[in-house]
């Protein structure tokens, strides 16, 4: 460990290679992936609906998906990390919740879900009760004031600082725990952010084009999965690529995430 993040422009080149070897190499994990995705996200628009008639409701009934969804994900996840870090060769899909690395990498992917919805959270209870349907959205014409964009900023600031713990706890490191992570991040809580916008700046670009793809036509049903298919890959890159980002930063910086534990 040098200490030393990469640059920029360095961190840039190493994500896309990253996103390049996990494609190819792991392209049948990551149909795999995808089909989750999107299955995951209709089960996120409708469940809550079919569920609850209320927000609150609502917005657990959306939690324990997405926490569900994390243990789906969880293979994908830790088999890119590993092929990453260690050149290790993915499994198709090695689900195995008995597993005490897949239930770590789990249950701190479950704790980011829950640090992320906790700003949603804490709208719904703000806002008035009404005959509103919450789906994951702002509720309609519900104010949304200073103290939420400032716990939003807060909790995106708190999982870029717990973010190189999951390539810690991906390929068993000896100190993987949250306080080491928050040790070896310190003074690099702005930079996976930064790197992140940089990177997903021309995934991006193909998402605005995505409205001219679903215009020029064909059977209804077709532009409708084609629809849900580029946003389910979408999704899936903005999980992915900060992911990868974190792997090397963790590999630049994370001292302590290497030191045995002393507890």
């Amino acid at each position: 460990m040098t200490n030393s993040r990469p640059p920029i422009l360095t961190a840039l080149v190493w994500t896309y290679l990253d996103v390049y070897h996990v494609l190819r190499t792991a392209w049948r994990s990551g149909l795999v992936a995808l089909a989750i995705v999107v299955v995951g996200a209709f089960a996120l628009v409708g469940g809550p609906l079919l569920v609850s008639y209320d927000p609150v409701g609502q917005a657990i009934v959306r939690l324990f998906i997405m926490v569900g969804l994390c243990a789906l994900l969880t293979p994908f996840l830790l088999a890119q990390l590993r092929l990453t870090l260690l050149g290790e060769p993915p499994p198709l899909y090695a689900f195995e919740p008995r597993n005490p690395r897949f239930q770590l990498f789990f249950g701190w992917l479950a704790v980011s879900a829950v640090i992320l919805s906790a700003p949603s959270f804490l709208l719904v209870l703000m806002t008035p009760n009404g005959p509103e349907y919450y789906s994951g959205a702002d509720p309609i014409d519900a104010p949304t004031p200073v103290l939420i964009h400032a716990a939003r900023l807060a909790a995106w600031m708190l999982i870029m600082r717990l973010g190189i713990l999951l390539p810690a706890v991906a390929i068993d490191a000896p100190g993987a725990t949250w306080q080491n992570a928050f040790d070896d991040s310190r003074r690099h809580g702005w930079y996976i952010p930064v790197v992140t916008f940089v990177a997903l700046i021309p995934f991006g670009l193909l998402g605005a084009a995505a409205p001219s793809l679903r215009s020029l036509g064909g059977p209804l049903l077709l532009r409708a999965f084609v629809d849900v298919g580029l946003r389910a890959a979408g999704f899936l890159l903005l999980v992915v690529i900060p992911m990868l980002i974190a792997a090397r930063l963790y590999q630049a910086v994370g001292a302590k995430l290497n030191e045995p534990s002393h507890v």
